[in-house]
């Protein structure tokens, strides 16, 4: 079993003509359930609506979808497709980053490494001399 979709399709943009359409779109969209929980993610910006899956946990493949107040349902496989593999799609707020050497030796760093040491990491590793950035980088930050 693996999630339905991964909660990264929150970027998934759907305008509309007015935000009237808008509302009543969200509103349909919100009463989508799955287990008597909500199953989609809905933010609204005036026309337009961000839409993403919510669904963050293992279903069986009988699954179903259904419209809450309502006898409307479907199977939820039948609608969204199965990604293969467990992914929730979400991140831990540090972030975190891979990068492969050529010689493909292995390290871990266990302290944070702040954004502003990753290009001039990159640029050294191409032997190229990161440039003075004006107080944002510094070897000691990095």
């Amino acid at each position: 079993m693996s999630l339905g979709m991964a909660r990264l399709l929150r970027c998934c943009r759907v305008a509309h003509k007015n935000d009237q359409d808008a509302a009543d779109a969200a509103k349909q969209l919100l009463a989508l359930r799955v287990d008597e929980r909500v199953a989609l993610y809905v933010r609204r910006e005036s026309e337009a609506l961000f839409v993403g899956c919510e669904i963050l946990w293992e279903l069986p493949q009988d699954a179903m979808l259904r419209v809450a107040d309502s006898d409307r349902r479907a199977p939820f496989f039948s609608i969204f497709y199965r990604i293969e593999g467990l992914k929730s799609g979400m991140h831990h707020p540090d972030g975190m980053l891979w990068v492969r050497h050529p010689d493909k030796r292995h390290c871990v760093h266990r302290d944070r490494v702040p954004l502003t040491a990753i290009a001039p990491t990159i640029l050294e590793m191409f032997g190229v001399t990161p440039p003075a950035l004006g107080g944002c980088y510094s070897e000691s930050n990095r």
